[in-house]
């Protein structure tokens, strides 16, 4: 950029001397030879000059360049070799990141993991710090060892946030795009770091990719959607110059976009119609899925319906086409409402009147554990609490207000309390996984609780609070 600069202002030198640039002469474009690469990461300022407001903000940042994988649709692979930043370098940089309020720290590193042992050393010096921001770092999970695992695991909660390229489970498609990955050792390690319920997990999917038609995409996404992650993200292939993948967009018969990002349209095995549909799929996904407002509901209706993910996520989507919910956006008691009226409408014929009823109560469920309101969508059938509710009181007040949970509200008057903690009961046991018969309350914290465990429940079986 100095090189440019100097020549456009000062007239110091000529254009053809500068590497790494394009520009026109007359109707001619000129290419000069690449630039070469920063030896050393540490010559590179640091990207921030101040974190002035930029609190509660997602800054970006590197520890590492270029990528041990040739991905044929990322540009890393038109680079060989990785270059890292020193380990004290990073460990004064991120060190700064600690101290300012951050909300996020994404580290756009191509392969975190690449060095297991580099990752891990950078992962232990976070926890040590024990920073406010959470720190996000994309890796390949299948180069995941047992060091980083336990490294993982002793983390505090919501400290890391990993995102994980699948792409595709299809093994033609994988080879094709040159991209190295093992599936099972995959499936495992997710499963290991989603049991440590510390961090959060993105895995990705990209439509579009070669020999990826919509029975294989089909199975990609149901492969992944079985994995549970926290979220899972829909893109779309994106042509970018100088990737491996657009120079062959012709052989694999692929039409993108003439313009940044340079989407797909078409490929041989995908249609521009069916590119749509899954436009579509991605929409629905991102507000009940990866909204992680509908988990139990989701989770209960696929398993009730016997219906697989992506059928269940394209039927929803075209019910939502044929409505014309695409056309504005909408609240939360909006979706909750769409929710009941497809299943009632599309799927009925795969639930009796039990499961519907079951359905009901994991969408209540639901509600309280996400927005923590009681002013429920009018689609979610309630229980009448008014005869109860002198006996509820008194349980709250007596008991309820001696459980770990609910202390800070003790000496607190009824009124008081009842802005605090809010109640909910339920006609059927879904809390043990059972759904068995018998109605229970459910006692939650309201959105101006003042608790420490902001997010906690408790339950009690209403026979014991009548009796009480």
């Amino acid at each position: 950029m100095l090189n440019l600069l100097s020549c456009l202002t000062r007239r110091e030198g000529s254009l053809s001397d500068i590497p790494g640039i394009a520009y026109r002469t007359g109707a001619d474009i000129v290419v000069t030879e690449p630039r070469p690469d920063i030896p050393d990461l540490d010559m590179l300022p640091f990207p921030y000059d101040s974190f002035d407001g930029l609190e509660n903000k997602i800054l970006y940042y590197e520890t590492s360049r270029g990528c041990p994988f040739n991905c044929q649709y990322c540009l890393s692979s038109t680079i060989r070799g990785v270059r890292y930043l020193s380990m004290e370098r990073i460990r004064q940089d991120i060190k700064r990141f600690a101290g300012a309020g951050i909300k996020q720290v994404k580290l756009v590193d191509r392969t975190f993991n690449c060095d297991i042992s580099r990752s891990v050393e950078i992962m232990q010096y976070i926890i040590e710090l024990n920073p406010s921001a959470n720190f996000h770092f994309e890796i390949a999970a299948d180069s995941i060892n047992e060091q980083f695992l336990k490294t993982v695991e002793k983390a505090p909660n919501g400290l890391f946030q990993f995102e994980i390229g699948v792409q595709s489970t299809n093994p033609k498609t994988i080879s094709e795009i040159k991209r190295k990955m093992d599936f099972k050792k995959v499936s495992h390690n997710v499963a290991k770091l989603l049991s440590f319920k510390n961090v959060h997990i993105h895995l990705d999917l990209i439509a579009g990719l070669p020999y990826e038609d919509m029975k294989s995409f089909k199975k990609s996404f149901n492969d992944v959607y079985a994995l549970r992650p926290d979220m899972l993200q829909l893109g779309f292939l994106k042509l970018l110059k100088g990737s491996g993948i657009r120079k062959a967009c012709s052989r694999y018969g692929i039409l993108h976009h003439d313009f940044p990002p340079y989407e797909v349209i078409s490929t041989a095995w995908l249609s521009y119609k069916e590119l749509v549909e899954l436009k579509d799929v991605e929409n629905v996904l991102e507000q009940y899925y990866n909204s992680g407002r509908f988990r139990h509901t989701l989770s209960f209706l696929l398993h009730a319906t016997g219906t697989d993910p992506f059928e269940f996520y394209s039927r929803f989507s075209k019910y939502w086409n044929l409505n014309g919910h695409f056309n504005s956006s909408k609240k939360i008691n909006d979706l909750y409402d769409i929710l009941k009226d497809f299943v009632k409408e599309m799927l009925f014929e795969r639930m009796d009147s039990e499961k519907f009823s079951i359905f009901n109560e994991y969408m209540k469920l639901d509600w309280l554990l996400y927005v923590r309101s009681g002013n429920m969508p009018e689609s979610i059938l309630r229980f009448n609490h008014a005869p109860i509710k002198k006996e509820i009181h008194e349980y709250i007040k007596n008991k309820l207000t001696n459980t770990d949970i609910f202390e800070d509200f003790k000496n607190l008057s009824m009124r008081e309390i009842l802005k605090h903690i809010g109640y909910e009961v339920f006609l059927r046991d879904i809390f043990a996984g059972t759904s068995s018969e018998g109605e229970i309350v459910m006692f939650y914290l309201l959105k101006s609780g003042l608790g420490k465990k902001r997010t906690a429940f408790a339950t009690v079986p209403l026979e014991e609070i009548i009796i009480h």
